[in-house]
């Protein structure tokens, strides 16, 4: 069964930003030949953050979440490059959780809008954390046996009953220890 994971307003409002402010930078380099001038050069001062922007954009685009995928033995987390794929018996618990539970969290080696939330993130609750979210809502919590903490957010938040039903784990889940 396949849920959507689609972008809220930030997301799209940063991701649609940074595209269209790469291509400016991109028209302004190759502007004299695309105006046709004899001597027309590329404009370095434009090329290389057009390139680097570029760069990372795709990189971001790439590994950016855009839907989860729900088998009987296995949650897929659907990304352009490089799915991850979960183990459902890795699963030790499942937890919906509130914006406010959320709160405090702070990225340490992710993407922050550019096209979703995801990469290593961490707050006080849950501690090191994994970030496979597109909207800043519907978060659902899942802790595996290696003690590895991934959040999702799907728009459809079945996705958590349907968890429950198929891996019949306790959803009372407090504390990281």
């Amino acid at each position: 069964m396949k849920f959507e994971a689609s972008l809220d307003t930030l997301a799209k409002v940063a991701s649609m930003t940074i595209v269209v402010v790469d291509i400016v930078l991109g028209l302004l380099a190759f502007k004299d030949y695309l105006g046709g001038h004899e001597t027309a050069s590329i404009r370095l001062e434009f090329l290389t953050p057009f390139l680097a922007l570029g760069g990372i954009s795709l990189l971001c685009f790439l590994f950016a979440p855009i839907s989860y995928t729900l088998t009987e033995k296995e949650l897929i987390i659907n990304r352009p490059l490089l799915s991850r794929k979960v183990d459902l018996t890795e699963l030790i618990r499942i937890r919906k959780v509130s914006k406010e539970e959320m709160s405090g969290t702070i990225r340490t080696l992710g993407v922050g809008g550019l096209f979703g939330y995801y990469g290593k993130f961490a707050n006080d609750l849950f501690g090191e954390m994994n970030y496979y979210v597109t909207q800043r809502k519907n978060y659902l919590v899942l802790i595996t046996k290696e003690k590895d903490v991934l959040v999702l957010s799907p728009n459809d938040e079945t996705l958590f009953d349907r968890l429950n039903e198929i891996t019949n784990h306790n959803t009372n889940y407090k504390n990281r220890a």
